[in-house]
């Protein structure tokens, strides 16, 4: 029987199929890194951290590049290559959350959110949002997304419920409900104030630039 995995490299393109892997490691980034009004130095740490609860999801986006690019470029230049785009993320990584895009998502539903988060990417996409002409285009393009997922979004919530309740740590209800909709709520936040995050994170590289 074929695995999903296995069926999912066959139906992808091996960009397609590594961009995914990539979206799952900084995904596991925002899980781990949480929320907060972090300062620089609070910002390092909690970057440090969910980098190192991530390494066995980093190790598997670098295998699977080795993979799919080595008969293309050669195992070395493939590594090579990953190895400079996972560096990226993670240069940049600690800015965003100084900046404010951490999100606080229980682990257990993650893939919700990321479900939710994968409606919305698509609906940007199709209104050629990610690179806007204006901060109005962009906004216009995030709250009709917003709007077009928001199906998705209820049926995640409700998944998210479903599976929050059989933890020993959301138990209560009111408690439940509110890490699910803080979750759900947050990852909204972020890709509304995405181009002023973005703005931070360009003066704080200038900063260290300069520095």
């Amino acid at each position: 029987m074929i695995s999903a995995f296995a069926l999912s490299l066959a139906l992808a393109t091996p960009t397609e199929t590594l961009a995914g892997s990539m979206e799952d490691y900084t995904e596991c980034l925002r899980v781990y890194a949480g929320s907060g009004h972090f300062d620089r130095q609070a910002a390092t740490d909690r970057a440090r951290f969910a980098l190192t609860q991530c390494r066995d999801r980093r190790s598997a986006t670098v295998q699977l590049a080795i993979e799919l690019l080595s008969p293309r470029f050669g195992a070395a230049e493939a590594r090579e290559r990953i190895e400079e785009a996972l560096a990226d993320v993670e240069r940049i990584f600690p800015a965003m959350l100084q900046a404010g895009a951490g999100v606080q998502i229980p682990p257990a539903i993650a893939p919700m959110v990321r479900r939710y988060l994968t409606c919305f990417h698509d609906q940007m996409d199709e209104r050629h949002a990610m690179a806007p002409d204006s901060v109005a285009t962009y906004r216009a393009a995030v709250e009709a997304s917003i709007a077009a997922c928001a199906p998705v979004r209820s049926e995640a919530m409700a998944e998210s419920e479903a599976v929050l309740s059989n933890t020993s740590e959301y138990r209560a209800v009111a408690q439940r409900q509110a890490a699910i909709r803080r979750a759900f709520d947050e990852t909204d936040s972020q890709q509304r104030n995405f181009l002023e995050i973005m703005e931070v994170v360009r003066r704080e590289q200038e900063t260290n630039a300069s520095n």
